[in-house]
């Protein structure tokens, strides 16, 4: 299921850009409305272990209630990475640009106030 499903009916239009830096790498990721997948966005290091965020949860409560339309967010992956010996923290930083236009219909905090 994608928030085009009917996840978030009060969006009308959104996109989700996830810039990914860590040692060695970069990559940027797009979503369109359509595409946005609501699960588990992996860590694009490939020596990290149980990294990543969810990447449903956190357009849902960066956007619902607030009817934001554009929102940035940073944060460091929470997973771990191998090295020669030991576990450590994964380098990895997720830097999300949030953008959002939004359906004739009341958000959940206007509702509640109705």
């Amino acid at each position: 299921m994608t928030f085009a499903d009917g996840a978030l009916p009060t969006i009308k239009k959104l996109t989700v850009e996830i810039h990914s830096i860590g040692e060695g790498f970069e990559r940027t990721d797009l979503y369109p409305l359509i595409e946005l997948p609501n699960y588990h966005q992996r860590c694009r290091n490939p020596r990290c272990r149980g990294g990543g965020f969810d990447l449903g949860e956190m357009v849902y409560w960066t956007l619902l209630g607030s009817r934001s339309t554009k929102n940035e967010l940073s944060f460091a992956c929470s997973g771990f990475q191998e090295s020669a010996q030991q576990m450590e923290d994964c380098d990895t930083q997720f830097e999300l640009k949030i953008t959002a236009e939004y359906n004739d219909v009341p958000s959940v905090k206007e509702a509640a106030l109705a």
